[in-house]
């Protein structure tokens, strides 16, 4: 069985909070052991992403 959780952000969030949010999902999604995959919204850059999980260790998007 598939199951989704939708997270949303009311208000305005910059770039760099949003990359943060974003991989502070992703790695709690990843320490439960269970497959999943994190979708960002259109306006997310790859790139950002990456940058900002960079800060945090050696795994990517």
């Amino acid at each position: 069985m598939t199951r989704t959780i939708t997270v949303t952000i009311k208000g305005e969030v910059d770039d760099d909070r949003y990359a943060d949010l974003a991989n502070a999902i992703w790695l709690i999604a990843y320490n439960t052991g269970l497959e999943f995959a994190v979708a960002p919204d259109r306006e997310a850059q790859s790139s950002q992403l990456n940058e900002a999980w960079a800060k945090y260790g050696e795994v990517s998007w």
